[in-house]
């Protein structure tokens, strides 16, 4: 029988810290309708600065067409 060492330990650890972050990063629900991305820019506008660079910017990374 092996015994379970440090390293062991260590990788088990880092392996259960990346599974949590890509679970929380990719999550399992499905992506935003049309509706409630526009909904959610519309309330960035209301609250941010309102001079457009968010827009630029999501359109930038092909995330959001204006």
């Amino acid at each position: 029988m092996k015994r379970i060492t440090g390293p062991h330990i260590l990788v088990a650890a880092l392996a259960a810290l990346y599974a949590m972050f890509w679970f929380w990063y990719g999550g399992a629900g499905r992506p935003l309708s049309d509706t409630e991305i526009q909904h959610y820019l519309t309330r960035f506008d209301e609250i941010g600065p309102g001079d457009g660079t968010l827009h630029m910017g999501l359109r930038r990374f092909g995330w959001y067409r204006r």
